[in-house]
């Protein structure tokens, strides 16, 4: 089983070191801004974060697994707990919709292209075969009159 990542992210708090000071080997990060974390959220499977947490990010987290919040209060749990855990699932669910429905589109246009060329050919054979019979006709016509 591959080990698990923990990111911390908090502006001030140095997070990161109190985890290394307890003896802990897991791997692990620490960010400082919202960029930092933007540039490494795909890294965590484990994310501990104050403040720093913004919806857009759950899109950039493949691996993430859980959002720890050390903020006050219970508003930003519940909106991290809530909005954000669910949506990492529910944002990659809508992506693989949408690459689905963007690939049934490309087939249904890739068939139908097909049915068109596969029709046009045959048109362009038909007409062929039909100047083919018509000379054929003409040269047979001469012939007899000769």
């Amino acid at each position: 089983m591959a080990e698990l990542t923990i990111g911390f992210a908090h502006a001030a708090y140095r997070l990161r070191d109190e985890f290394l000071t307890r003896g802990q080997s897991m791997p692990s990060f620490e960010v400082r801004s919202v960029a930092e974390l933007e540039q490494r959220v795909a890294e965590a499977d484990v994310l501990v974060v104050s403040g720093l947490w913004r919806n857009e990010l759950a899109v950039h987290a493949p691996k993430l697994r859980l959002i720890q919040s050390i903020s006050a209060g219970t508003d930003q749990s519940r909106k991290i707990a809530i909005e954000n855990l669910v949506r990492v699932g529910e944002v990659r669910l809508v992506d693989q919709m949408r690459q689905q429905k963007r690939r049934q589109r490309h087939e249904a246009f890739v068939f139908e292209r097909h049915k068109i060329q596969d029709r046009q050919d045959q048109e362009r054979a038909s007409a062929k075969h039909e100047k083919v019979d018509e000379r054929t006709k003409e040269i047979f016509l001469r012939r007899r009159r000769d």
